[in-house]
């Protein structure tokens, strides 16, 4: 009897040791776990690349810590369990704190996984950080570019102008591919229902407005200098025809009708050159013609053309009153001197002071 007493003592005895034993072996190990999760879901998002590389593999080793701890996990569990199928008198806690052991260890496997896919995604953040940074970079040296408001001064220096800006669009669409790249990227982050989307769809669609921005300024510039091309162009055809129309107009204003010699000759001479003022009219009409082209299709120099075209119009029409003025004054002097010829007073000539006084008033 007294044997049988002692016996169940030292069961119990051994049993109550178990049970301290595994207790504490689970206390430790949920105290660990505890930790752990804290540590993790403390840590916090990188704000750099650099920062975020560093992260990724701090998480990597608490991985490897974890895994280290997994055999002693299963052989807590194991233990337990034993204690449990023995029929220890605390089965109901045995069971409770295995529980409890399997809860702990699932959720800190969970926040790890949570935490590494955290991790890669502001890892991911932080490259499209990169490409955001890149494109805009290169998007403002290429706003720079755009910023000159020169659109040349003669045919040369704006035809200079345009071979550089077929250059810069050439270049411009070879490296579209920057904001592409960063585009697609976007779009994958958001596709994986990144944490950050609403913030990344917002910089990669304001970039993309930018870019779009870019585009149309670079066309803008490209139809700008176009329209300086031929607001150049037509400048110059109208400077050489008002140079011919003043060098016309200082001929049809000489004073050749005051000598009396020759008259018939001068006469048909003017007669000539009328003709060959008539016949370049075609000359003021073309220049009218690429002016009034360019206020159809709404020229940014308007005022510039319209001014032109009439000044042009009005050198014309003071050359062909300067015509008109010279051989009337012609045909009177012809008509005075054939006057003279009926009247028998011979042959005007400008060595006869007397005869020329009268030939002068004649005619004026």
């Amino acid at each position: 009897m007294l044997n049988c007493t002692l016996y169940g003592r030292k069961e119990k005895l051994a049993a109550s040791y178990q049970l301290q034993k595994f207790n504490l072996e689970m206390k430790e190990i949920l105290d660990w776990t505890q930790n752990m999760r804290g540590l993790m879901e403390a840590g916090g998002l990188p704000k750099s690349a650099n920062e975020a590389e560093s992260m990724i593999e701090e998480h990597q080793e608490r991985k490897e810590e974890i895994e280290a701890r997994v055999e002693r996990f299963n052989s807590l569990s194991h233990y337990g369990q034993e204690l449990a199928n023995s029929g220890h008198y605390a089965t109901p806690e045995i069971h409770q704190s295995l529980s409890k052991l399997q809860q702990a260890w699932a959720e800190l496997i969970q926040v790890w996984q949570e935490q590494h896919i955290k991790l890669l995604q502001a890892q991911d953040l932080q490259k499209f950080y990169g490409y955001v940074e890149q494109t805009e970079s290169w998007l403002s040296s290429k706003e720079a570019f755009l910023a000159n408001e020169d659109l040349g001064d003669s045919v040369s220096s704006v035809e200079s102008l345009q071979r550089k800006h077929a250059q810069f669009e050439k270049a411009l669409e070879a490296q579209m591919e920057k904001t592409d790249e960063m585009a697609s990227f976007a779009r994958q982050l958001t596709q994986n229902k990144h944490y950050d989307s609403d913030n990344i769809t917002n910089r990669f669609q304001a970039v993309l407005r930018r870019k779009e921005k870019l585009l149309e300024n670079a066309a803008a510039r490209r139809r700008l200098l176009e329209e300086s091309r031929l607001l150049q162009k037509f400048l110059r055809n109208s400077f050489e025809v008002a140079a011919w129309i003043n060098e016309k107009n200082s001929i049809a204003q000489d004073d050749s009708w005051k000598d009396p010699s020759n008259m018939q000759t001068k006469l048909q001479k003017h007669q000539t050159f009328q003709a060959e003022i008539m016949a370049n009219r075609n000359r003021l009409d073309s220049i009218k013609s690429e002016g009034e082209k360019m206020l159809r299709e709404r020229h940014y120099a308007p005022e510039a053309i319209q001014s032109r075209l009439q000044e042009m119009e009005e050198l014309w029409e003071e050359l062909l009153a300067s015509c008109q003025d010279k051989r009337a004054k012609l045909q009177d002097a012809y008509k005075v001197i054939q006057g003279c010829q009926q009247l028998g007073l011979g042959v005007i000539s400008r060595d006869s002071s007397a005869a020329t006084h009268l030939f002068y008033d004649c005619v004026t």
